[in-house]
């Protein structure tokens, strides 16, 4: 019979109150100390979107008069896609993207069945579209974040199964008071048992059951905004400690992955219960009001950081842990098992004063080009107009009169 697996636990470490809020304040002051001191702003970062979707550059201060041109340049849109489309023919070629070679007879013989199965496996994962997103964000924003990681979603649902029915002494089935219908029989978790063959005496039964609807790696990409490097100043990249990324839950998934071990259930009760999204920033710049919650619908803003630190005093070693910036509330702390890089950064164009960023390709590369060619089109769109709108007059701040 097999072992059965250990339950999950928030805490893998073993440390003092003290020391774990201690921690927490640390990992808190570094993820404070790198969003106020990042070498691309927010906006900045925004404006470079604008251009690549070729959106509204000229604000209502800036425009000569109503009704004006705003025509956004083209050429940060035509060098972009032009050069995505080359790197992802590079790298997720016709051919198999993964090259297997054998050693000795038998070995090169399995060869091409393991290509032909990891080629499957790519495109059962849909690799493609999140490489697509990657190299795109790495073009425009500078740096292309792809998060990897063991996805085992579970979904409640329900299922019908022949569940064991119990069986008095005598032969008979024993009967359920309330229902009167035959008792079943439970095991030690309370689980109907499922019967799997036609001797033992069940009944066919439908109950609510956890269904795992995914198995295998998760992929997640991350833009500017959401991903950190801890130090945020690292110039090189055996100076980095850590990793992390920003992400919401509803305070009613967070109790569900309390039950299922993930959190600590004492962190998540202290956490208030007012939503920390008030409002989300629009491609504009301009701030979007949320709704309102409160109670168990409420999001709260956390970070998940994969950090190398000593904590036990045997050396160092990368954790995984969980926090909550506003209130300086650490979810979890576990060892990373894995000791595997989570995040793979593509850098198409590196800068020389920071190991994780890039230069961006729009905002960097072709800004002067696109601002002169925005500068040009305006230009020779509103002479135009003037040139054909004659002998008609126009007030400078009215429509047609």
């Amino acid at each position: 019979m097999a072992a059965k697996k250990p339950e999950q636990k928030a805490w893998d470490v073993s440390m003092s109150a003290e020391k774990r809020q201690e921690t927490a304040h640390f990992i808190c002051r570094e993820l404070q100390n790198a969003i106020d001191n990042p070498s691309v702003t927010a906006p900045e970062v925004r404006y470079w979107w604008t251009l690549y979707e070729q959106g509204r550059t000229r604000t209502a201060g800036n425009m000569p008069w109503q009704d004006a041109a705003d025509l956004t340049s083209y050429l940060g849109t035509e060098k972009v896609d032009a050069l995505k489309a080359r790197i992802k023919k590079t790298m997720l070629r016709d051919d198999p993207v993964w090259t297997v070679e054998g050693w000795g007879t038998s070995s090169a013989q399995k060869a091409p069945f393991v290509e032909d199965f990891h080629q499957w496996a790519l495109e059962n994962e849909g690799l493609q579209a999140f490489m697509d997103r990657v190299i795109l964000t790495a073009l425009v924003e500078g740096r292309g974040v792809l998060e990897v990681f063991e996805d085992q979603t579970e979904r409640v649902t329900r299922k019908e199964i022949r569940a064991q029915v119990q069986v008095g002494g005598d032969g008979q089935f024993v009967m359920d008071g309330e229902t009167m219908e035959p008792s079943l029989v439970r095991d030690d978790d309370g689980k109907l048992v499922e019967v799997m063959d036609a001797e033992t005496a069940s009944a066919l039964t439908v109950i609510d059951a956890q269904i795992r609807v995914r198995r295998g790696p998760g992929y997640r990409v991350l833009p500017y905004e959401q991903f950190l490097v801890l130090p945020g100043h690292a110039r090189e990249k055996a100076d980095i400690f850590g990793y992390a990324k920003v992400f919401t839950k509803r305070i009613d998934q967070l109790k569900e992955a309390v039950k299922g071990g993930m959190y600590d259930k004492k962190a998540v009760e202290s956490l208030h219960t007012s939503s920390d999204v008030t409002s989300q920033l629009a491609p504009s710049g301009e701030a979007v009001p949320v709704a309102t919650q409160e109670g168990p619908t409420s999001e709260k803003e956390l970070y998940e950081i994969q950090l190398l630190h000593n904590l036990d005093g045997k050396g160092l070693r990368w954790y995984v842990c969980t926090v909550h910036l506003l209130s300086r509330t650490l979810l979890r702390l576990k060892y990373d098992d894995i000791n595997k890089g989570r995040f793979i950064l593509l850098v198409p164009f590196p800068r020389t004063d920071r190991a994780h960023e890039g230069y961006s390709f729009v905002g960097h590369k072709l800004i002067t080009c696109q601002e002169e060619h925005t500068a040009w089109r305006n230009m020779l769109a509103d002479r135009a107009a003037l040139v054909l709108s004659a002998p008609i007059k126009r007030l400078t701040t009215a429509l047609w009169e």
